[in-house]
């Protein structure tokens, strides 16, 4: 029997090198506000109990939006009554429940001046807290009644929070490299961004992503300035000093998706042709100040947003060729500053960080284009479903990737997102479902939903093969099209598309989505050769993992890849179901290494690998103290050489990255033992291996190190 070295470095081909510097991943793109209101309990969730929509008596089918910014963007002040707006929004709505009496909609930062029956002009009496009103009907309302009402209100926000106001010259701070210079707002901007739930901070309304409706918006700026927001540009109308803006949309959206920006702007356009019909095009538009259009610098050093939009229509057309044609009537990008965060997928028009205008932002451009599928046309509908819109446009950016660079890259770029979470050890006991409300945009949470739940899509995909997945995903997709879902429909949607799966989607979704933590494999191997290029080789497979609410047992495909000479030659794949578990395979040839795959599955391997030689020539005695060890302390083991050998001993990552190499050379013989130590004050928190390699001797034993 010869044991096989089980190797964790080879299984991952791509090295961040053979991706362009602008597509390596680092922070989310996006780094949304906090969501206040209930706490939602951290428990574990399961997807097969049904529905968490808690759902009001009506379900809007329009809203009429009016906006009369003209005071907030002629004064040079952005305080005090300077901030003030007078607004209404008329609603048409159908009653859901069998019986109403009364309307309850969500408002804050707003004064709700009077309520109207449309038809009748009536006035409804209300009453408002601080965060809601309700209105009383004049006659009761049975299920399928249809209801018009006018609210006029007042803005009194004083905090930049729903709506945002900033002066012409204000100073914003340091620019990136290679210039650092300084950086000054150059026109007056208003802008609103309400995800996950603030649009009610600057309009009433039904503040729940579940809830879409047609909307139209209609703003009052003075002359000298335009607008841009969800929809087509409808109408424009100058009366004296005074211009307003009206925008329709052709499909309903979720009110957190819809979007008003106001400043001097200049509006450029580009289109994309459908890959349904090429004689169609959808138009593009750009909104930017004027100076950020065009620069000679494509470096960092100045704004130059015909450079950093130049791929837009080619990305479009990729997301199309994958999801189904774009979905509405028009896509555009406004670029503000300051804005809090990367890039926001309102519908029809995102609103982009100016920094993007700065070097190239390709992957956060790509990842907010392709929430016009996964995240406007589909979309979460309670935010514990919100891994579906981030996850999925996470995902998205290795697709871009891959339709740039190949499979390999796609590869690649997975497994930078899935590092980024493995560091973040605190996220092991956390599932992407089910975590509070007003913690799912924060970093590190937020690598739950976009980085972990990315390779919930991926593995998807693995675990199905390119046909079925995006056979089950184009179902889900025009299924739930300008419409919402949640996380078990989304489960739901795959197994009615591919009754006869080889995967069982309730313990997929169940293990990936409702429960915390992936796999943590202790893998052992050994080989015996038969002779004439033939041999058997058992690997057994221990599932280490063990915290609250994490599975015991993964239940997954598992690849295995068997090399040579550090050459792939064979694969197999077997499915993981125990927590221990051993395999068997007859192979023509003896292999020299083993490796998981883990391009294919979400996991950390923990190689323990022995020695092929009798028990009194073991260089090591397999003794590390203390393990765990605390950050700055000195991890001390001893080694015994027999043969008087030259010994190299290195410290690994999980990534299967040298950190250091603790010692080479040569020990003495006569049984002669040495203590080896390991400074830790260098490390950071984490999973090590120590790798000890004397020639046809290698063992490798784990090392944790805490804060």
């Amino acid at each position: 029997m010869k044991k096989v070295i089980v190797i964790l470095i080879c299984a991952i081909y791509i090295s961040y090198s053979q991706i362009p510097d602008y597509l390596v991943p680092g922070m989310p793109f996006e780094s949304k506000s906090l969501m206040t209101g209930a706490k939602i309990k951290n428990e574990l969730q399961d997807l097969q109990l049904g529905s968490a929509l808690v759902k009001r008596n009506y379900d809007v089918l329009n809203y009429d939006i009016y906006l009369d910014w003209y005071n907030i963007m002629a004064s040079q002040y952005t305080t005090g009554s300077y901030r003030k707006f007078s607004g209404s929004n008329s609603v048409k709505l159908v009653i859901t429940d069998s019986v109403a009496n009364d309307l309850q909609f969500d408002a804050e930062n707003l004064l709700i001046d009077s309520v109207k029956l449309k038809e009748q002009d009536f006035k409804l009496n209300f009453v408002q807290d601080s965060k809601m009103f309700t209105i009383s009907l004049l006659d009761t309302k049975f299920q399928g009644d249809t209801v018009n009402i006018v609210i006029f209100y007042t803005y009194i926000g004083q905090d930049q929070v729903g709506l945002y106001l900033y002066p012409k010259g204000l100073y914003v701070g340091q620019g990136p490299p290679p210039k650092y210079d300084s950086i000054f707002v150059p026109e007056r901007l208003a802008y609103t961004m309400s995800e996950p739930k603030d649009a009610h901070k600057w309009v009433p309304c039904n503040d729940s992503p579940f809830d879409k409706a047609m909307v139209s918006m209609r703003v009052k700026l003075p002359k000298y300035y335009n607008a841009s927001s969800n929809g087509l540009l409808v109408d424009t109308k100058i009366i004296v000093d005074s211009v307003y803006y009206s925008f329709v949309s052709q499909h309903p959206m979720s009110t957190y998706l819809m979007v008003m920006n106001a400043s001097k702007f200049r509006k450029e356009y580009a289109q994309y042709k459908k890959i349904t019909d090429t004689n169609e095009v959808v138009p593009i538009e750009y909104d930017v100040w004027d100076q950020d259009w065009t620069s000679d610098t494509t470096n960092g050093g100045a704004y130059n947003a015909q450079y950093s939009f130049q791929k837009v229509p080619e990305m479009i057309k990729v997301y199309a060729n994958y999801f189904g044609e774009y979905p509405y009537e028009k896509y555009g990008m406004t670029a503000v500053q300051p804005f809090s965060f990367g890039g926001m997928e309102h519908q029809t028009m995102t609103t982009i960080n100016r920094v993007w205008l700065r070097g190239y932002y390709e992957t956060g451009i790509a990842h907010e284009l392709s929430h016009q599928w996964l995240g406007d046309l589909i979309t979460c509908a309670t935010w514990l479903d919100i891994w579906i819109n981030e996850g999925g446009a996470s995902w998205c950016e290795a697709l871009w990737e891959e339709s740039q660079f190949g499979k390999e890259s796609y590869y690649a770029y997975m497994n930078s997102l899935s590092q980024k979470y493995f560091q973040e050890q605190a996220l092991f006991g956390m599932p992407i479902y089910g975590e509070p409300s007003q913690s799912i945009f924060t970093y590190p949470i937020s690598l739950l939903e976009y980085n972990k739940a990315a390779w919930v899509y991926h593995m998807l995909r693995e675990q199905l093969g390119e046909d079925q997945f995006k056979l089950a995903l184009h179902n889900l997709i025009e299924t739930y099209k300008y419409k919402s879902l949640e996380s078990i429909d989304f489960m739901n949607s795959f197994k009615q598309s591919l009754p006869n799966s080889n995967i069982d989607f309730n313990i997929f979704f169940n293990q990936w989505l409702a429960k915390a933590g992936h796999p943590q494999i202790d893998m052992t191997s050994s080989v015996q050769d038969w002779g004439a290029g033939h041999s058997k080789v058992t690997v057994n497979i221990n599932q280490t993992q063990n915290a609250d609410n994490v599975p015991l047992i993964f239940v997954s495909p598992v690849e295995l890849q068997f090399f040579k000479n550090g050459s792939l030659i064979d694969s197999t794949t077997f499915l993981m179901k125990e927590r221990n578990q051993q395999v068997e395979y007859e192979l023509g040839f003896s292999p020299d290494s083993i490796a998981i795959n883990r391009n294919k599955l979400l996991c950390e391997v923990i190689s323990n690998v022995t020695s092929v030689k009798e028990l009194h020539n073991s260089i090591t005695d397999n003794l590390i103290f203390p393990n765990p060890i605390h950050k700055g302390e000195i991890a001390k083991f001893k080694i015994t050489n027999n043969n008087n050998d030259v010994i190299k001993i290195n410290l690994y990552n999980v990534l299967g990255e040298l950190v250091n190499n603790i010692f080479t050379g040569n020990l003495n013989s006569n049984d002669a033992s040495y203590e080896i130590s390991i400074l830790t004050s260098n490390l950071n928190a984490g999973n090590y291996y120590i790798l000890i390699d004397k020639g046809t001797e290698q063992e490798n034993y784990h090392l944790v190190v805490i804060e």
